[in-house]
């Protein structure tokens, strides 16, 4: 395994084209709404750099990421079925540095959240069991939106 020492080096990663084809309308919102099935959901992120945002169900259970100055944050410690290991329900946060946050993306199934930031430069992935899915999402930030594209379900043969 190669060494790399060099501290700015990164890697990043990318979504493959066909997911394009699964998105359906995109629709905005800029406080809150409710949603059904799989997702995308996305943010063109301001010069302030900071939001708060909600993935929850009607059980209260939720998933919270918070975005401020040098640091994105994911907080699953509600976020459902999380008893069965001391260490899964916790926040998890990704230090930023320099990083100019333009765009988040975050992809929602059934028990993962895909979440790329510029376009795949940081990504995250975050799994969750909810006992019922998320159906409510909620922005904390005034003037703001997030727009969410149901995906196509994919289906394979058995």
């Amino acid at each position: 395994m190669a060494q790399c020492d060099d501290p700015a080096a990164r890697t990043s990663a990318s979504k493959i084209d066909e997911v394009k084809s699964l998105l359906t309308e995109q629709n905005c919102f800029n406080t809150s709404t409710t949603f059904d099935g799989p997702v995308l959901i996305n943010f063109d992120v301001d010069e302030e750099q900071s939001l708060t945002f909600n993935l929850s169900n009607d059980k209260g259970e939720k998933v919270q990421f918070m975005l401020k100055k040098g640091g994105f944050l994911v907080d699953r410690s509600q976020s459902g079925i999380a008893n069965f290991n001391d260490d899964f329900p916790v926040a998890h946060q990704v230090q930023l540095g320099n990083t100019k946050v333009n765009s988040i993306e975050i992809y929602v199934d059934a028990a993962s959240l895909e979440i790329f930031i510029n376009e795949g430069e940081i990504v995250l992935t975050e799994l969750v069991f909810p006992s019922e899915p998320y159906t409510k999402a909620n922005l904390k930030k005034a003037g703001a939106d997030f727009c969410i594209s149901p995906i196509l379900p994919v289906r394979t043969k058995p």
